[in-house]
């Protein structure tokens, strides 16, 4: 079916977008002025969400499309045209891309450029030049560099949107739990030892399954202290390297939340991430699974990583990994000597396996 008939592969939001709605109407704006819009900002700080909800609002306009920019660079034109054809896809260069896209209307959401930054530049830049109704909304922590870029930088939340959003996972997270069961100053106080980063909140609302919001603001008070001073050596200078907004602590929030896993879900965890796209039960299984980490407890382990907001559940019993985590678990794959057989079991797999990525 041609691009242009086919309203795109947005997944649907399964929680609320909460703030953002000055940055949706800003990527919306750019989008009408530019051809290229890269989200750029800290990993955690929610670029992709954003991107998502300004792209269904833009999607009627010849449809929308994410694709998630694959770990190899030569892989990029195939995981678009994977995307956007499917039918078509095999062995489809970037030259018949081209061709393809080129009397099409379509915006293209491609998501986590970082690994593949000039390989996403160059394949843009062509695409662009080739298809003139072709728009690319991108999510990068740095610039694309290409000829008329526009960048909007993607800030943490301010407090009150980050209290509303630890509020509404924690509801979502704890049965039962109402917004005033919280205590509102500890809540404050968790939003601003993570920095008003939005996925730093998310897996520190999920852990009040296990602990009240006090005791979770304290524990994180004092896991944070004790970072700073492994990570300085406990001098009082502060950081030595400029970081952007959120970045130090989203890397303690997920060091910390790594720490608190089963081992079986730590290994899960790092043999997700092979995945680059969603995924469901039965590609984990057949991917994930050996004498280690048995198929059958690959669907209660899929659900408590998702209860750990560590994996994102999308429609159709599909999972989806956070850039920030899935970087987290691919330097632990990769540190266990696996990343290269768990990549060959990926590949093996065929679409209707389950695996999009």
């Amino acid at each position: 079916m041609h691009a242009s008939r086919r309203r795109g592969n947005l997944p649907g939001e399964t929680t609320p977008l909460v703030g953002r709605l000055t940055e949706v109407a800003a990527v919306e704006k750019l989008l009408g002025r530019s051809r290229l819009v890269t989200l750029t900002g800290a990993g955690g700080a929610g670029k992709t969400r954003l991107a998502l909800r300004a792209a269904a609002e833009l999607r009627d306009t010849g449809g929308a499309w994410l694709v998630p920019a694959p770990q190899e660079a030569g892989a990029l034109p195939y995981a678009i045209a994977s995307a956007l054809f499917p039918a078509a896809s095999a062995g489809t260069p970037i030259e018949g891309l081209a061709r393809r896209l080129a009397k099409r209307e379509a915006l293209l959401v491609l998501d986590g450029c970082d690994h593949v930054m000039a390989a996403c530049a160059a394949v843009v830049t062509a695409l662009l030049a080739a298809a003139p109704g072709l728009r690319v909304l991108a999510t990068c922590r740095r610039p694309l560099r290409c000829r008329g870029e526009r960048v909007l930088p993607v800030p943490p939340l301010t407090l009150e949107d980050a209290g509303a959003l630890f509020a509404e996972r924690a509801v979502a997270a704890v049965p039962g739990l109402a917004v005033t069961g919280l205590d509102e100053q500890a809540v404050l106080r968790v939003c601003r030892r993570l920095e008003g980063l939005p996925l730093a909140i998310e897996l520190a609302a999920a852990r009040l399954r296990e602990l009240p919001v006090e005791v979770l603001a304290r524990r994180l008070d004092a896991h944070f202290s004790a970072s700073d001073h492994h990570a300085y050596g406990g001098s009082s200078g502060g950081r030595q390297v400029l970081e952007q907004p959120g970045e130090h602590a989203l890397r303690v929030t997920i060091a910390w939340t790594h720490r608190l896993c089963t081992t079986a879900e730590r290994l899960l965890w790092a043999r997700a991430s092979v995945f680059t796209g969603s995924f469901d039960a039965v590609a984990a299984k057949e991917v994930c699974g050996d004498d280690r980490l048995p198929t059958w407890q690959s669907p209660q382990l899929l659900e408590s990583l998702a209860d750990r907001a560590i994996l994102v559940r999308e429609p159709g019993e599909r999972y989806r990994m956070p850039e920030p985590l899935h970087a987290f678990g691919a330097e632990r794959l990769k540190d266990l000597g696996q990343d290269e057989r768990l990549r060959r079991r990926r590949e093996a797999l065929t679409p209707t396996d389950g695996a999009a990525g």
